[in-house]
């Protein structure tokens, strides 16, 4: 009786099992923007996060500045 119960347990497991499915373009693109503003995001709080630690250390450095000179 057991091995029965099992059997049509595996059974149902096989009827319910769920199909795989595909995305439209449109449902790819979305999902490809999604994550993308996630990266923004992420990479905006790492930025915050390292400017903070530069000011609390003493370093106020801003950025890449452009340096020009004069050539003869």
């Amino acid at each position: 009786m057991v091995i029965m119960q099992g059997q049509q347990n595996n059974q149902k497991r096989k009827a319910t099992k769920p199909q795989s499915a595909e995305l439209s373009e449109q449902a790819i693109r979305n999902l490809v923007g999604f994550f993308d503003v996630l990266i923004q995001m992420d990479f905006a709080q790492k930025f915050k996060q390292r400017n903070e630690r530069n000011n609390e250390n003493g370093n106020d450095f801003q950025g890449i500045t452009s340096i020009t000179t004069e050539t003869d």
